[in-house]
């Protein structure tokens, strides 16, 4: 399982509670999903649009979040919420991901504890015009590489409801 402390190693600069222990079942960008213990990337280009986004995510379940180093924090978070200060959420979680990879390769396991959604299908992403073609494009890529180690990882949502 993907944990707290394996985005900390990728993404040292953090604020909040080092809650290193704390799994995360899901890494997720649609700030409208329901989730438990996921981790939040917020991928819009502007700030306000990444806050207004946080703050859904934070009330569908949310325990913590990647956030651009350029964007101020929102004054509605938490003090003990972690957040990991990177340059770019994308780039970093691309390190993450391929760290986790490699440690699933290494240990040789199967189980398949963190789940990844990428969804660039709901009306947030699509009606959003800040989300550029090179962003899909890594998404699309990220999703490749995952489904390649194990397909069962890729969290998939069919008519709102988890397959």
């Amino acid at each position: 399982m993907l944990t707290l402390a394996d985005v900390k190693k990728d993404c040292p600069l953090q604020r909040g509670l080092q809650l290193d222990d704390v799994g995360i079942n899901i890494v997720y960008c649609d700030p409208d999903l329901s989730v438990s213990k996921g981790l939040y990337l917020p991928l819009a280009l502007h700030a306000e649009e990444n806050k207004e986004s946080l703050k859904n995510a934070l009330n569908n379940g949310a325990i913590a979040t990647l956030w651009r180093k350029e964007h101020s924090l929102p004054k509605f978070l938490p003090t003990h919420f972690p957040v990991f200060i990177v340059e770019d959420p994308l780039e970093s979680i691309e390190v993450v991901i391929k760290n986790y990879l490699h440690s699933l390769a290494l240990k040789g396991t199967n189980t398949v504890d963190t789940k990844f959604s990428f969804s660039m299908t709901n009306t947030h992403i699509d009606d959003n015009i800040s989300y550029v073609d090179s962003l899909k494009d890594t998404i699309i890529n990220l999703t490749n590489r995952i489904e390649s180690v194990n397909s069962e990882m890729i969290f998939q949502k069919q008519g709102g409801e988890e397959q």
